[in-house]
């Protein structure tokens, strides 16, 4: 497991996206979160600017390198022992194209599967 920090930016207005945070935050996998609602993030994390933060959750890593939707997911298994064995399989390409397809079918309807707030809007906040 990776312990240098991993920063997960998720957004705290969405139910499934609270979910993840708060099951990801009983590992100790190094994640740090931070709320793409955060007035703060752009002058915090200059490196989000333009990115489409409402439209799926992204990650910086402690090179600079910076990952979004299902790539993030497995930069966030990869960190996980428990889902290490499966990472090889979500790196496969077919299983990555159909990873990539599901990512965004669910990300594009979060709020109607899973609620959060009433004033959230996917895929308008982008920095």
């Amino acid at each position: 497991m990776n312990s240098l920090p991993l920063i997960i930016f998720y957004d705290a207005q969405c139910n499934l996206c609270r979910t993840g945070h708060d099951v990801l935050s009983e590992y100790d996998a190094g994640f740090q979160f931070v709320d793409i609602h955060d007035p703060q993030i752009v002058q915090k994390y200059p490196q989000v600017r333009g990115l489409p933060l409402g439209c799926q959750m992204h990650a910086l890593d402690d090179t600079g390198e910076m990952t979004g939707g299902y790539d993030t997911l497995v930069v966030i298994a990869e960190r996980l022992s428990s889902m290490q064995p499966f990472v090889p399989l979500m790196k496969w390409k077919p299983v990555r194209a159909i990873g990539w397809s599901l990512y965004r079918l669910i990300a594009k309807n979060r709020f109607a599967i899973f609620g959060g707030s009433e004033s959230a809007q996917v895929c308008k906040i982008a920095i």
